[in-house]
């Protein structure tokens, strides 16, 4: 075939052997010169391109048997809303409970909007549509603002009705000449306790209607807000009378007498009543702070699109998001298994006090793994970072997903090196996991996408710096570079000093950074 192939071309190559042979004799060249002369031996040329950098600190450790994880607050509050109950399955990032939000969330939210616009930009149609959502919510403030007179008109009515009318069997007397019981009690002290508190609550309804008189609709914002906080507190003295005039009332001691029955109804619908205008003002309250909140975010949205944008700014607006959400995450208790909550104390409306044990969770998995990391490391390693995890007994190609839960903020002397003793969950129930186990772990510290990135060998050092050999037409030249974060698969980034496409020269003579 081949011999035929000859034959059948054999008169264009005796026509135009000069041709064919320059041609033969230029690809040789040319191979040369790309294979051959661009490089010495033991050399390789390698184009710089973008790629997803992993991070990883690599820490072999043991598995080991768990029983269950302790969960407090980061912040102290009063606890909004409860996501999951006792017996109740949860998975990793779940929120099992949450503290009121308020100023983080609006915090977060505020910022979130100012790098949204940093990135966009802005046009005259956004302009417009931010300037309207700015006056639609101070409509809606100005609204809430509107009816604060007869919300607090309606309280007092009942709080009036509650301290006067309601008690006025209950007690003799007057404010001059003072206030007492009108039936024997059990506890003499709290008996003149109770009387002064009926004193004292009458004069806070004499004060109250004295700052409600004095309301008009030029009032600014600021005093409606301090006569709606003013209010508020009364109605806790109003509540303090009306629940102890009811525990005199209740005592062993007369609570036989058939004839208190109409006191004791009268001081518990007072009471029902009063506690409908706690709620009315502290339901007026928190719908103005969210009115304000809406405002704030709305007038910060506007004021971004009115600047510029520029890259150090998104930068930096960035990190401050970073910043807001790790913040806004100390009022959440998030799950950081998947597992069964064995332990449910926070109730909605109660305090919750910062680290302060109130939810406990029972792993799916039942198994933790727990390593000793190097001090060098320990800055990277953060709780809530994921990794993967290898067992001896399965070999290397076999992953396991895995969450640090903890990290020791107190060192272990190891031979006389300081580590830092962490601690992962699995985060997936696998009948393979034994206690004992020798675990190879990973942990995924920084992911960098879109980042240069060249093999670590090709970095070398010299004077303190680093820097890489650059291809340049038919030489090379020794180019200053500064590199970021450094890669699970022998990659390094390179953040100033090369661009993508360019040539850089790998030489046996390269070390590592």
């Amino acid at each position: 075939m081949f011999r035929q192939y000859i034959e059948k071309f054999r008169p264009f190559f005796i026509a135009h052997k000069v041709k064919v042979i320059g041609g033969v004799v230029l690809l040789i060249a040319l191979a040369w010169f790309f294979w051959g002369g661009s490089k010495k031996d033991g050399e390789e040329v390698y184009t710089v391109s973008e790629s997803t950098i992993t991070e990883e600190v690599a820490v072999t450790g043991r598995v080991k048997s768990i029983d269950d994880i302790k969960m407090a607050f980061e912040k102290s509050g009063r606890v909004a809303r409860v996501f999951k109950e006792a017996g109740d399955k949860v998975y990793a990032g779940e929120v099992i409970a949450q503290l009121e939000l308020g100023s983080p969330l609006a915090k977060l939210n505020q910022e979130r909007a100012k790098l949204e616009q940093l990135k966009r930009g802005s046009r005259s149609e956004e302009i417009n549509v931010k300037k309207a959502t700015v006056a639609e919510a101070l409509r809606d403030l100005d609204e809430e603002y509107s009816n604060v007179y007869d919300v607090l008109n309606d309280a007092l009515v009942d709080s009036d009705d509650a301290v006067r009318v309601k008690t006025s069997n209950v007690f003799s007397g007057n404010s001059a000449s003072g206030y007492k019981l009108t039936f024997p009690a059990c506890d003499t002290q709290l008996e003149v306790n109770v009387g002064s508190l009926r004193a004292k609550s009458e004069a806070e309804i004499e004060k109250w209607k004295i700052d409600l008189a004095a309301i008009s609709g030029l009032s600014d914002d600021e005093t409606l807000d301090n006569i709606l906080l003013k209010e508020q507190n009364r109605l806790y003295i109003f509540r303090d009378l009306l629940e102890t005039t009811q525990s005199l009332l209740n005592q062993s001691c007369v609570l036989g007498d058939s004839s208190l029955s109409t006191h004791r109804t009268n001081v518990s619908t007072a009471r029902n009543n009063l506690a409908s205008a706690i709620l009315s003002i502290s339901e007026k309250i928190s719908d103005i702070k969210k009115s304000k909140a809406a405002l704030l975010v709305a007038e910060s949205n506007l004021n971004l699109l009115l600047a510029g944008s520029d890259p150090e700014d998104i930068k930096v607006q960035e990190a401050v998001v970073l910043d807001a959400e790790a913040e806004l995450a100390k009022y959440r208790l998030v799950s950081p298994i998947n597992g069964i909550v064995s332990k449910q104390d926070a109730t909605i409306g109660e305090i919750a006090y910062a680290d302060s044990e109130l939810v406990s969770l029972i792993s799916d998995s039942g198994f933790e793994i727990e390593i000793d990391v190097p001090e060098l490391d320990i800055p990277r390693i953060k709780k809530e970072n994921s990794a993967r995890v290898t067992l001896d007994a399965y070999g290397e190609g076999v992953f396991f997903a895995a969450v640090v839960s903890s990290v020791s903020p107190a060192e272990t002397i190891i031979e006389n090196v300081p580590k830092y003793q962490v601690t992962l969950l699995f985060t997936d129930k696998d009948e393979r996991i034994k206690s004992g186990l020798t675990a190879n772990v990973y942990i995924i510290t920084n992911t960098r996408n879109n980042a240069l990135s060249v093999p670590s060998r090709a970095v070398l050092s010299k004077a303190g710096k680093k820097y890489i050999i650059v291809k340049a037409g038919n030489s090379t030249e020794e180019r200053e570079v500064i590199l970021g974060i450094r890669g699970n698969k022998g990659e390094v980034e390179v953040v100033s000093g090369l661009s993508a496409g360019e040539i850089i020269i790998i030489s046996n003579a390269s070390s590592p950074r």
